[in-house]
């Protein structure tokens, strides 16, 4: 319900509130996304650079060992070229440069970084090609040698087994050496990897100790602005809060009301009414009496200014020719002369002192000149000698760093070459015996070869002969009946082998007939030829016929039995021999291969041992040419090294000769030094003094000009005053006029407001009380509140428990002594309410007295009203 024109102002501030907090919680939501949004890119970031500096060390670490890998088997250029790379190695701060590029330039920095890790990595890789060709021609170039060596065999075994044992040994010391100084490496890699990410945190930390310091300045910078805005309100809600109390000062009366009783038989209601309008009757009165009071004040001060404008009116009054005849104004102007006077004098003075002044600076500035330049001089020559011999004394230095690491190297090469010469020896040695071996296994396997060659030409001679022998036999035909006979399955084994006994006998008995019949047949050649044909022939024909027929059937089927016998049993044991002689020869066929594989190999072995031989043969030579030259090397070194200390005992004379001098210089520098100080001391002390004089010649003119500014303020405002004071009189009385309307106006005004303020504040207090009635119900319920609110009021914000009693002198919040000591105990600085930080300094100023007994007793006398 809207009551008036403030009613209206209430509802439009409390939109406008209601406005204002919806965009500002709108506006603290976006802020809280954006702390978030920031928070997660900066733990990203972060990561990244964790990420990237891993990376780079890790990179840079990778770039050391492969240099330092490169570094062991170079050369001097290479060395120097290896060097210079180094020195342009990306430093700590790549990160921060590529940072600071732009994207094309950070990706042709990192294609340089590329290329140069591939330069060192190929010349890692050249550098173990040129050792490995290096140690295959020293093999080869010994072996060499040693086969061309004209000694006997066993001494150059020996002297190869020696070789090879020391090639042995120096290579198991230089392992050990190569397992000491890669441990060393990782040793140093993995300090080096921490220093590396120490620093890289460290520069991380600096970095994010510099923003952090920049948002510290810019939290400061709000804090101090929120400060100043802070102030300038508790400023003003100072001064609102006290012209309040000034304006709203309440002094009520209270009235005991104890022992009162109703007499005149009104209601409980009637009296609570009454009680309240006798309440706000004597804040009536109370204002009314502090009106008066004030009405009083105005009114003495008012007298008060028109006394003091009459009597500066008085004073203004009085004629210029009284001020000008009177002593003060004589006395003034006879000093004014005086003044003037001096003024002549001292300026005279002070221009003589500056002259002299500037002839006594000019000849001390040219003194000064002149002894620096003679100083600057003498320094000048003592540092060109000092570089001279530093000079000298730094090439004899490196003259025989470099004189003491060629003679190391050189011995450093001798021992290496000597331990490669034993190796060589040992390696000899177990090459021969491996040699003798496998020339033995050779003879072995070629003795076997020769043997299988024989026993297989043994068995081709036997099966030619078989051949040849079964070729040899007849060859009969049988008959279809004797082939039955013989084709029959009921014959066995045995009556085989009893019919082949009984055959072989037969045909020896048959043989010895064919040899008697033969020796008849001669006989009976010797006979007769009619004898022949015509008694014995028939009876002998026929009986030859009739035998030669029984011979020739029994022939036939021995024949057709043995043969097919011997054909089968030579035939099971030519196909049995056949079957093992092809395995056999197979085999020896497989071991003749073999044995040619192992002779081709042992061969290349041998090729490839007598070209080593031969190459250590050379390099030997070389060596003991090298060795030669080193030995002149070291001699010449030595008077090298005789000279350069020749040298160095000269430079140290001509040192302790420059020395002297130097001494000589310094302590001629040194008084000179003491003479500058003296002229430096007069001429402060000139310099003070005439300092003194100007002061006071300033300070002189300082109150001569101030006199005469007075003087001159006098006079115009002799001549100022007699027009003013005509104009002000005319002036007073139309601002009297003027003052005593408006004021009579104001004053009606100020009583009609301070009316209608009190009728407005009663009304409210009405209202407000029948508020609570209807809400609360009762007049004792209303009291009760009012006293509780009364009491919250009265009790400390903090504990809730104490009456307030102090009061903050920075914020002018209101707690209990004892929550503040106990927070000043525990070193909280801040307020309890608004958390503003207060200095130690910024004591506790304790409530008055009054007011809280004021306060209490108010408490207390509305107590009264609550009926027990």
């Amino acid at each position: 319900m809207v009551t008036g024109v403030n009613d209206i102002d209430d509802k439009k501030a409390k939109v406008q509130a209601y406005k204002l907090s919806e965009a500002l919680r709108h506006k603290n939501k976006q802020l809280k996304i954006k702390e978030r949004e920031i928070e997660r890119l900066r733990q990203r970031q972060m990561t990244d650079e964790n990420t990237s500096c891993t990376i780079n060390r890790h990179w840079n670490n990778l770039d050391e060992q492969m240099r330092l890998i490169a570094l062991r088997g170079a050369s001097s250029e290479e060395v120097e070229e290896l060097l210079e790379g180094n020195d342009g190695a990306p430093s700590g701060d790549f990160l921060d440069e590529i940072v600071q590029m732009e994207g094309v330039q950070g990706e042709h920095v990192y294609d340089k970084r590329v290329q140069q890790s591939v330069r060192l990595l190929d010349k890692i890789m050249l550098q173990l090609a040129k050792k490995s060709d290096h140690h295959r021609a020293f093999s080869k170039k010994l072996l060499a040698l040693f086969e061309a060596s004209p000694l006997a065999s066993e001494t150059r075994d020996e002297a190869f087994q020696a070789v090879l044992a020391e090639n042995e040994r120096l290579t198991e010391e230089n392992s050990r050496l190569q397992r000491e100084t890669n441990r060393a490496q990782q040793k140093y890699s993995k300090s080096s990897l921490k220093l590396k990410e120490c620093e890289d945190q460290i520069t991380m930390l600096t970095t994010r100790n510099e923003e952090l310091e920049r948002e510290l300045e810019e939290a400061k910078f709000d804090l101090d602005k929120a400060q100043r805005q802070a102030n300038k309100l508790d400023y003003k809600l100072y001064t609102l809060a006290k012209d309040n109390s000034a304006h709203c000062e309440v002094r009520p009366t209270v009235k005991m009301l104890n022992g009162v009783t109703n007499g005149g038989g009104l209601s409980e209601t009637q009296l609570d009414e009454l009680r309240a309008e006798s309440e706000l009757n004597s804040d009536l009165a109370n204002k009314r009496l502090q009106e008066i009071h004030e009405l009083n004040e105005r009114i003495q001060k008012f007298v008060e200014d028109t006394v003091r404008m009459e009597c500066d009116l008085k004073s203004a009054y009085s004629s210029s020719a009284q001020i000008i005849q009177s002593t003060e104004y004589q006395n003034l102007v006879a000093f004014y002369s005086v003044v003037i006077d001096e003024c002549r004098r001292l300026r005279s003075d002070f221009e003589a002192v500056t002259e002299e002044r500037d002839l006594l600076r000019q000849e001390m500035l040219q003194k000064v000149e002149e002894m620096k330049a003679d100083e600057h001089q003498s320094m000048r020559k003592m540092r060109s000698l000092c570089e001279q011999i530093t000079r000298d004394l730094n090439q004899m230095r490196t003259e025989s760093d470099m004189l003491r690491m060629e003679f190391e190297q050189s011995l450093a090469a001798h021992s290496k070459q000597d331990a490669k010469q034993q190796d060589i020896k040992v390696l000899f040695g177990t090459l021969k015996t491996q040699n003798y071996q496998l020339n033995s296994d050779v003879a072995k396997y070629r003795k076997k070869w020769k043997e299988g060659v024989n026993t297989n030409y043994k068995i081709q001679t036997e099966l030619d002969t078989e051949r040849r022998r079964l070729e040899r036999c007849l060859v009969i035909e049988l008959d279809d009946e004797d082939s039955n006979e013989l084709a029959s399955p009921d014959q066995s084994r045995d009556d085989l082998d009893i019919g082949d006994d009984a055959n072989g006998e037969s045909v020896s008995a048959l043989q010895a007939k064919i040899l008697e019949l033969k020796l008849k047949l001669e006989v009976y050649a010797d006979v007769g030829a009619d004898v022949r044909d015509k008694a014995e022939l028939l009876v002998r024909e026929r009986r030859l016929k009739r035998e030669n027929e029984r011979l020739i059937h029994q022939i036939k089927r021995l024949g057709n039995i043995e043969r097919k016998e011997r054909m089968r049993y030579f035939e099971m044991d030519a196909n049995r021999l056949f079957a093992q002689k092809d395995s056999e020869i197979e085999r020896l066929k497989r071991e003749v291969a073999m044995l040619k594989d192992t002779e081709a190999s042992l061969m290349l072995d041998l090729d490839n041992t007598g070209s080593a031989l031969e190459e250590l043969q050379e390099q030997n030579a070389k060596l003991i040419s090298l060795q030669k030259e080193n030995d002149e090397g070291h001699i010449k070194m030595m008077n090298d090294r005789i000279i350069a200390t020749q040298l160095q005992v000269k430079i140290k004379e001509e040192m302790a000769h420059l020395e002297s001098q130097v001494n000589n210089l310094t302590r001629q520098i040194a008084a000179l030094q003491c003479e500058k100080e003296s002229q430096n001391e007069a001429l402060r002390l000139a310099l003070e003094t005439i300092g003194v004089k100007t002061k006071e010649n300033v300070r002189q003119n300082r109150m001569i000009e101030a006199l005469r500014k007075q003087v001159t303020e006098q006079s115009l405002n002799t001549t100022d005053l007699g027009t003013r004071s005509e104009k002000m009189a005319a002036q007073l009385r139309d601002i009297q006029e003027v003052v005593a309307s408006k004021t009579l106006q104001l004053e009606v005004v100020d009583q009609r407001k301070r009316r209608l303020e009190e009728e407005n504040s009663t009304l409210r207090k009405r209202l407000e009380r029948a508020k609570k009635s209807e809400k609360l119900g009762s007049t004792d319920a209303v009291l009760m509140e009012e006293i509780r609110e009364l009491k919250d009021v009265l009790t400390c914000p903090s504990c809730k428990v104490n009456r307030k009693d102090a009061i903050l002198t920075k914020c002018f919040h209101v707690f209990c002594m004892k929550c503040l000591k106990t927070r000043y105990d525990t070193r909280q600085r801040k307020c309890p309410k608004t958390a503003q930080k207060k200095g130690c300094k910024e004591l506790l100023a304790a409530l008055p007295h009054q007011v809280v007994r004021y306060v209490s007793a108010f408490v207390h006398t509305r107590s009264y009203f609550v009926p027990s």
